[in-house]
């Protein structure tokens, strides 16, 4: 196919082994393990590696794990909000015992780190769901160590935060949205009561 083609001329050009697969979503692509499975099967020279920029994570495309290398990165699972409910209300259906399920499907791939990726300004919120978030990384934390025996390199969870953004014609645009101030504050009060020295907020 055109994958493939692509990837043996571009090997035979620079004499590069390594592939990398570029794309906002390619993990929402069903089409994507096959695509895999066809670059791994190259032949003269035998491919090295194929690997992502980055993977948002969740429990239906773990077979990324077992296929890929990912170089100067790690794993990322968008958990999207704290709590269920803030979850339910922008569209994203993981449970916590779910993310705990994927990290530890991420720490026995051999990654000794993971980032957990949430939203913040969602309507709705409050300052209690940041503790969620932050029990939720601990978690996490405590899993690294039933998988692994040996001490992190730094750290284990990295949060990152983005903020909030107000899709048209959603029920959101109703919304107050927060601004620079707000959500300075609000970052603020989640480093602030992070006491975890193995997590890391971005």
């Amino acid at each position: 196919d055109k994958a493939t083609i692509k990837a043996q001329k571009l090997m035979d050009t620079t004499g590069n082994l390594d592939i990398m697969l570029d794309s906002n979503c390619h993990l929402d692509y069903t089409g994507y393990p096959e695509i895999i499975y066809r670059l791994k099967d190259i032949e003269k020279p035998k491919m090295k590696t194929v690997s992502f920029m980055d993977i948002r994570l969740d429990k239906d495309n773990l077979w990324a794990l077992k296929h890929l290398d990912i170089k100067g990165n790690y794993p990322t699972i968008m958990v999207g909000a704290p709590t269920e409910a803030l979850r339910e209300k922008i569209g994203f259906g993981m449970k916590e015992e779910d993310v705990l399920d994927v990290a530890r499907e991420v720490f026995k791939a051999d990654f000794d780190k993971v980032r957990l990726e949430y939203i913040l300004g969602i309507p709705g919120e409050n300052y209690e769901d940041f503790k969620v978030m932050l029990d939720t990384a601990n978690k996490v934390c405590d899993v690294y160590k039933e998988v692994y025996a040996k001490s992190p390199d730094k750290y284990i969870v990295e949060i990152k935060l983005t903020n909030f953004t107000v899709k048209p014609h959603t029920p959101s645009v109703w919304c107050p949205v927060n601004n620079s101030e707000n959500i300075e504050i609000k970052t603020k009060y989640i480093l602030e009561k992070n006491k975890n020295q193995d997590v890391v907020i971005h």
